[in-house]
């Protein structure tokens, strides 16, 4: 499958080149490599205000950044996270530190939803979330480097295997020091429910999981979420 990807990726930069009307060049390839360096250390400074003992960064405005991140030019992003200010200026430290998992999210309204109850998100594991803090790797055909980033680097709950899927969250949540999880299922993704029993085993019960079924009438999720999130902060408080 490696090699598939390969081929299919020499592919898209011929077509891209004939789009453009000059070839696209290892020079090209490797000046873009660098760009998503330079912007990975600014997320990740991000990251760094957002998990920080008294945050800094919502997890909304985190994962507005994330969805920028996706679609702006580099440069652009970059000038953006320069001009923003971090928040939080009483730092005053939150009620919990919350990380979210399972189903993807379509907008921020679940962590403006969780935000609303001075729970700050410290971490997230669904695809939105992937901001591009991992860059490819500089290899002596940058080609290799992109194609292998996005062929073996972390995917989605649909994609990844089960232990590597619940490893790889589990290490997250500790990178955060999450005080607990919430974990949402969307009503069509049967995916993210698969994972949920196994994740809660593998966190044991120092660290409260509560999941958050978002279907029919809660669609919305703030009566879901609201709930969930006190149930989490009692666990916590517990602790």
């Amino acid at each position: 499958s490696a090699r598939y990807n390969r081929l299919r990726a020499r592919e898209l930069t011929d077509t891209v080149a004939r789009w453009a009307g000059r070839p696209v060049t290892s020079d090209d390839l490797g000046r873009a490599v660098d760009d998503a360096a330079a912007t990975a250390e600014r997320l990740a400074e991000l990251t760094a205000l957002r998990t920080a003992p008294r945050p800094a960064v919502a997890g909304s405005d985190a994962l507005t950044a994330a969805l920028a991140a996706q679609v702006l030019p580099g440069g652009q992003l970059r000038a953006h996270l320069a001009a923003a200010s971090p928040g939080n200026p009483s730092g005053r430290p939150p009620a919990a530190r919350v990380f979210l998992a399972g189903s993807g999210l379509d907008d921020p309204a679940a962590y403006e939803a969780l935000e609303d109850l001075d729970l700050a998100l410290v971490g997230e594991d669904h695809e939105w979330g992937d901001d591009g803090a991992a860059p490819p790797a500089r290899t002596a055909d940058p080609l290799d480097g992109i194609v292998d980033h996005y062929h073996f680097g972390h995917g989605g709950v649909a994609r990844d295997g089960l232990r590597d899927r619940v490893e790889h969250t589990a290490g997250k949540i500790a990178a955060a020091a999450a005080d607990g999880v919430v974990y949402l299922t969307g009503e069509h993704d049967e995916a993210a429910g698969w994972q949920l029993p196994a994740l809660a085993e593998h966190l044991g019960p120092g660290t409260p999981l509560i999941p958050v079924r978002l279907a029919g009438e809660t669609a919305d999720g703030r009566p879901a979420l609201r709930e969930a999130a006190l149930r989490l902060l009692e666990e916590v408080q517990r602790a």
